[in-house]
């Protein structure tokens, strides 16, 4: 089993789309699967992410039948993800290219000093001052741990990822929506 699922939500952003995808491709740890959610583009977004699913197995691409919305369309990503950890990447973002090892690292080492797995990590995002990505995804400051249901910008483990799929399958509305990306 992959050790993260990085959903890479995608609407309209054929600009930024090869950049973020890539950053996940390239990560240093590479015990991860990518999944891509289109959201009925009118761009070339869609066939940007086809294009590199082609070149690498670790790649799924699903297609929305109708523009659902950013919400929704993480929802899809998370339900078909097999992973322990959920990652949530906005398609006009990119992750630093040592994300994924720095958030295994942390995650191991935390772990064994609390004494129980780690079910919640949220980390920090830094702009960046470019044409070719929004944002930088950093794991390197205010990096926080969590063992309980708490509303975060990050990752989702195990029976957290588990409750979020019963929810979305179940069509519960969530407590509360984080503008960055993820609820519990």
């Amino acid at each position: 089993m992959q050790r993260f699922s990085i959903i890479i939500s995608i609407f309209n952003t054929q600009k930024f789309v090869a950049k973020a995808i890539e950053s996940a491709i390239n990560q240093s740890y590479k015990n991860i699967e990518i999944i891509c959610v289109d959201d009925c583009s009118e761009d070339k977004s869609a066939d940007i992410a086809k294009e590199f699913a082609i070149k690498d197995s670790r790649i799924k691409i699903l297609q929305n039948p109708q523009n659902l919305g950013a919400f929704a369309t993480r929802n899809i990503g998370a339900l078909s993800a097999k992973s322990e950890y959920l990652l949530f990447l906005d398609a006009d973002d990119s992750l630093e290219l040592n994300a994924c090892e720095k958030i295994h690292n942390a995650i191991t080492a935390f772990s064994n000093a609390l004494g129980g797995q780690i079910d919640i990590v949220a980390f920090n995002y830094a702009k960046r001052q470019s044409d070719s990505s929004k944002n930088l995804i950093s794991c390197t400051h205010k990096t926080r741990f969590f063992q309980s249901k708490i509303l975060c910008y990050g990752l989702l483990k195990g029976a957290l990822a588990d409750i979020l799929r019963y929810q979305i399958r179940h069509f519960y509305a969530p407590l509360t929506q984080n503008p960055c990306n993820i609820w519990i």
